[in-house]
């Protein structure tokens, strides 16, 4: 382990960086590096027919500023391979119902203030009395 500021600068100041490209476009940022093209993708915040398909599509609702069309892309050229991390598949992880002592899902501060907010929703769209 390095502990003396100046070994540590040292060391960063003499590692190579890789030949790579950048490409920019309004929304995306991408760079390639070896075999790797990575993108991140930054779009404006989804309208509120985006905002409903996805909120039927989990059957939970959503925040109110989701940017849903976003993601993070992972490309392996040679091989072919993409891996893609998207809003909606994050959010399809999201724990669904009650949180339970050690079920790994996580409780925000605010979440009992923004469920009271939703409870239209849930009362509404999700049949519940």
């Amino acid at each position: 382990m390095i502990s003396d500021p100046d070994s540590l600068t040292r060391l960063i100041m003499s590692t190579a960086i890789p030949e790579h490209k950048l490409l920019e476009s309004p929304n995306s940022r991408s760079i390639a590096v070896y075999d790797w093209l990575i993108t991140a993708s930054t779009n404006p915040i989804s309208n509120a027919p985006e905002c409903d398909a996805l909120q039927a599509s989990l059957g939970i609702p959503i925040p109110e500023m989701t940017f849903g069309n976003n993601y993070l892309t992972l490309e392996h050229k040679p091989s072919g391979f993409i891996y893609s991390f998207t809003t909606p598949k994050a959010l399809e992880a999201v724990k669904k119902g009650q949180l339970g002592e050690g079920d790994g899902g996580v409780k925000v501060g605010y979440a009992d203030k923004w469920m009271q907010s939703r409870h239209g929703f849930f009362h509404h769209e999700m049949g519940s009395t």
